[in-house]
């Protein structure tokens, strides 16, 4: 088990752009998969290998994955991995408010959380796009004062055509 914990953590040693959330604690995706890991300790999450790969997996990956392509892409790693393990797994993360499930009507996404951004998301294909949203945190302090709430996250989604939709539609013959 240790080797795999060992071979998990160098596998993601990249620069990572996920660490505004942690208060640009982390300089790799090593060094915050090991912060929240520590925040999960600290909340008495057991980390398990299966977690550790899917919290990793989450962290690099701008996808925004389903469950099964979360599934597909471990499952070399891990042999015994179920689709009940990652979605047991990621219920734990939600809750936690390390990953965001991002919902619509014929599929569930999931999102690591390192920073507040707002979802561009094609009405065609269904890429989801993530994007800064300049001010957002005055955003969410205004909306706290005003309506005396205690705001603890945003989700702004925005829809479209992507680029490669809307060429489709300007070039139906390619």
């Amino acid at each position: 088990m240790a080797e795999i914990l060992k071979q998990i953590e160098e596998r993601y040693s990249q620069t990572c752009k996920n660490c505004i959330h942690y208060e640009n604690a982390c300089k790799s995706h090593k060094d915050l998969l090991q912060h929240v890991i520590n925040d999960l300790r600290r909340k008495e999450v057991r980390i398990t290998p299966q977690r550790q790969a899917i919290l990793n997996y989450m962290i690099q990956s701008n996808a925004h994955p389903t469950v099964e392509e979360i599934y597909n892409d471990l499952i070399q790693e891990f042999p015994g991995l179920s689709l009940a393990t990652i979605y047991n797994n990621l219920h734990v993360l939600v809750e936690h408010g390390i990953i965001h499930e991002l919902r619509f009507s014929d599929v569930t996404r999931y999102d690591f959380m390192g920073h507040e951004h707002g979802h561009i998301i094609c009405e065609k294909c269904g890429k989801i796009t993530d994007f800064e949203v300049p001010g957002l945190d005055e955003v969410m302090e205004y909306a706290g004062q005003v309506t005396n709430y205690q705001v603890t996250h945003s989700n702004i989604e925005i829809y479209g055509l992507c680029p490669c939709c809307r060429g489709c539609l300007l070039n139906p013959n390619n």
